[in-house]
C-alpha cells in the first residue's frame, strides 16, 4: 500500500502560495492591466516579473491558471540574437519555461516537464547563465527521480553540483548534496545518504541557512526511521520542527508532522499517526495546498486501511483521488487507484479491485513510472487468482 513520505528536495523553485496571498494577487492583477504589452526588448521585464509572481500565487491551488500566466510570457521561440541583446528578458523567459516544467512534473506529466526544462536550459546555455543551467539540471534530476530513473537523476544532480563547485556557491553545493542524498535514501543506500546529508548540513550550518538546516534534519530523520531508529528519527524531527516554527515555514511544519505520522504508523501506533496526519491536513487546508491535502488524505486512508477500517479508508482515498483528478496529477491518481484496489481486494470485491488496478497500471504506463508498474503487477495477479477461486466456490 502506498504512503507518501515527504522527502525534502532543496530547490530554487517558486514560492508556494497561500490563502493569505489573495490580496497580493488582486493587486498584481490590477497592476498588470496598466502595463504596456510586450515589445520584445528589456522593457518587457517588468510585465514578465509580475506575470511570474501571479503564476507563483496560483501554483499550488490552481495549476492551470499558473501555467497560463507563465505561458503568457513564453514566446514560441527566442533567437540567439535576442538572448544576447536582452539578457534579463532571456533569464525571465527561461524561468517561466522552467516553472511550467515544474508544474507538469507535479501533475505527473514527465515528458512535457522535460520538454520545458530542456528549452529553458538551452536559453541559459546560450546566455551563459551557469546558475540557470544548474537549476535546470536539478529539475531534470528530480523529474528522473520521480520516474525512478536513478542513474539519470544522479547524473543530472552531479552535473549541477559541479557547476556550483566551480562558481563557489556554497548554498548551492549544500542543496545539490542533499538532493543526491535523497536519491541514495530512496534506493536504500543509507550510508551514502547519511554522508551526503551530513556534508550538506555542515555547509548549511556554516551559512546559518535555517531553511536548509530544517530540511536536512527532516531528511536525516527519514533515514533513521527507514532503519528502524525511531527515537533518533523523532529527535531529528523535533530539531527540525523547532527551526521551522522559528522561521514560520508552515509547509515545513506540515511535512514534519506528516513524517512523524509515518514513524507512528511504522510502530503500529495508528492513532498517533492519524493525529499527526490530521494536524498536517489542517495546515494544508489553511494554506490551500491541494497537493498537500491529497497526500494527507492518502496517508490517513492507509492508516485506517491497515487497521481493517475499510469504509473510512475508502472515504479518504476517494477524496484524495478527487483532488488529484482535479489537479490532473497522474501519478497521484494511479497511487489512489492502487490503494482503493487494495481495500476492495481485502473486502473480497475482486472484480472492483481489478478494475482499479488496471486503471492505475495504465496511468503508470502513460507517465513511464516503471518501478511503480513493476510493484503493482503482483497485486493485480493476486486479485485475478482470488477472483477465480471465488468463482469456483
Amino acid at each position: 500500500m502506498r504512503i507518501l513520505v515527504l522527502l525534502s528536495f532543496l530547490l530554487w523553485f517558486m514560492a508556494d502560495a497561500s490563502a493569505q496571498d489573495r490580496h497580493k494577487l488582486d493587486s498584481l492583477l490590477q497592476l498588470v492591466n496598466t502595463l504596456p504589452q510586450y515589445c520584445g526588448t528589456e522593457a518587457d521585464t517588468t510585465r514578465m516579473k509580475i506575470c511570474i509572481d501571479i503564476g507563483d500565487l496560483y501554483e499550488t491551488s490552481q495549476p492551470d491558471s499558473a501555467l497560463w500566466w507563465y505561458g503568457s510570457i513564453s514566446d514560441a521561440s527566442v533567437s540567439t540574437e535576442k538572448i544576447k541583446l536582452f539578457p534579463h528578458r532571456a533569464t525571465l523567459f527561461s524561468t517561466a519555461l522552467r516553472f511550467q516544467g515544474i508544474i507538469f512534473d507535479a501533475l505527473g506529466n514527465f515528458p512535457e516537464a522535460k520538454r520545458y526544462y530542456v528549452r529553458a536550459m538551452k536559453i541559459d546555455e546560450e546566455s551563459g547563465d551557469k546558475r540557470g543551467i544548474s537549476v535546470c539540471l536539478i529539475c531534470l534530476g528530480i523529474s528522473s527521480y520521480s520516474q525512478c530513473n536513478y542513474p539519470e537523476a544522479i547524473n543530472y544532480h552531479e552535473r549541477s553540483l559541479k557547476i556550483r563547485e566551480e562558481t563557489g556557491d556554497k548554498k548551492g553545493i549544500s542543496k545539490c548534496l542533499n538532493n543526491l542524498g535523497v536519491i541514495c535514501a530512496d534506493q536504500g543506500n543509507y550510508p551514502d545518504a547519511l554522508s551526503y546529508y551530513e556534508h550538506a548540513l555542515k555547509i548549511a550550518e556554516e551559512l546559518s541557512d535555517k531553511s536548509g538546516i530544517s530540511k536536512l534534519l527532516n531528511n536525516l530523520g527519514l533515514v533513521c526511521a527507514a532503519q528502524g531508529n525511531y527515537q533518533e528519527a523523532e529527535d531529528y524531527y523535533g530539531r527540525a520542527m523547532k527551526i521551522i516554527q522559528e522561521i514560520g515555514d508552515k509547509y515545513g511544519i506540515s511535512a514534519c508532522l506528516n513524517n512523524l505520522g509515518i514513524v507512528c504508523k511504522n510502530q503500529s501506533n495508528y492513532q498517533g499517526a492519524i493525529n499527526y496526519y490530521k494536524q498536517s491536513l489542517k495546515i494544508d487546508e489553511e494554506l490551500g495546498d491541494k497537493r498537500g491535502i491529497s497526500a494527507c488524505l492518502m496517508n490517513l486512508g492507509v492508516a485506517y486501511s491497515v487497521q481493517g477500517i475499510y469504509e473510512e479508508a475508502l472515504s479518504y482515498f476517494e477524496r484524495s483521488l478527487k483532488i488529484d483528478e482535479e489537479l490532473g496529477n497522474k501519478n497521484g491518481i494511479s497511487a489512489c487507484q492502487m490503494n482503493i484496489g487494495v481495500v476492495l481486494c481485502a473486502q473480497g470485491d475482486y472484480s472492483g479491485a481489478i478494475s482499479y488496478y488496471e486503471s492505475a497500471l495504465r496511468g503508470y504506463s502513460e507517465i513511464g513510472a516503471l518501478s511503480e508498474l513493476a510493484s503493482s503487477y503482483p497485486s493485480l495477479a493476486r486479485a485475478y487468482i482470488l477472483g477465480k477461486a471465488q468463482q469456483k466456490e
